[in-house]
């Protein structure tokens, strides 16, 4: 995605006012959106680089963790002639550089609603979930 690309998107939405870039904005990157991306830290990073504030949310199959699952996932997209890119817990954690991970940090998805009667899934699932902020809030 170009920087021209986003810039235009940011200063295009909502009319003519356009996002206002002062406020914090959300970015959301949830199912299977960064896996099918081999530059997704440059995506995130344009996007929050394009804006002063905000917050992020990234689930992503995690490849060493579950690995037979995630590599099952990837075998079924590679079936289809589409790109499906598991990466390491540390992988994605660098994904938001720049930006300050929320507790509980990268968990298993399940685990960031505690309250709910769900089974504790340790590190069974491949599929993990962060939040974070940019930007001085947080």
């Amino acid at each position: 995605m170009a920087r021209e690309e986003i810039n235009h998107a940011v200063h295009s939405y909502g009319g003519d006012d356009g996002i206002d870039r002062g406020s914090p904005i959300a970015l959301v990157f949830g199912s299977l959106v960064l896996e099918r991306l081999s530059t997704a830290e440059q995506v995130i990073a344009e996007l929050v680089a394009a804006l002063d504030t905000g917050y992020f949310v990234v689930t992503h199959i995690r490849a060493d963790v579950a690995a037979a699952s995630a590599q099952c996932a990837a075998a079924v997209y590679s079936e289809h002639h589409k790109m499906l890119r598991p990466r390491t817990g540390g992988e994605i954690n660098a994904l938001p550089a720049g930006g300050e991970l929320l507790a509980p940090g990268l968990v298993v998805a399940a685990d960031w609603i505690p309250d709910q009667d769900t089974p504790d899934r340790g590190e069974s699932s491949c599929c993990w979930a962060a939040v974070g902020a940019w930007g001085g809030i947080g």
